[in-house]
């Protein structure tokens, strides 16, 4: 029969190993959480150079398209101030032309009423005339003289 001290020996052997054992499994443990945190550390760094990437992109992207928002603003302030110019020297010709149909107008109106009043002032010449003439006439018929002072 084994002596007792064998026996403790041997359990001391046994639970020696058995610490042994224990070490090694959590070394590798460690070894693997390290491994883990790596890979992981690794993993975070790649998506948070993904996310930088994306959002350079982005920010890119809104410049972009801020910049084409701003040249077709600008290309429509220039049509629309072109149409305006256009429309102004339109505006402009049509004024003129009717300034120039009014100028004749007014020309003709003031030449026919010249006329008029020239043939009103021949008219009322001639109506002078023959009043005067008639005026002579019933003088003479009436008082039988010629009154030619009055």
């Amino acid at each position: 029969m084994p002596s007792l001290n064998d026996s403790w020996q041997q359990q001391h052997q046994q639970r020696k190993q058995a610490l042994t054992q224990r070490k090694q499994e959590v070394c590798q443990l460690l070894t693997r959480y390290r491994e883990m945190r790596q890979v992981t550390a690794l993993q975070q760094q790649r998506q948070r150079q993904s996310l930088r990437q994306t959002l350079a992109r982005h920010h890119y992207h809104r410049q972009y398209v801020a910049q084409q928002a701003h040249v077709a603003r600008l290309t429509e302030v220039k049509v629309r101030r072109q149409e305006m110019q256009n429309y102004l020297t339109d505006i402009s010709l049509v004024r003129q032309i009717q300034t120039e149909e009014l100028q004749q107008k007014l020309a003709q109106s003031r030449a026919v009423r010249t006329a008029v009043m020239q043939t009103l002032f021949q008219d009322f010449a001639e109506f002078r005339v023959e009043l005067q003439q008639f005026r002579l006439q019933l003088s003479m018929t009436v008082w039988g003289r010629s009154t030619s002072a009055s």
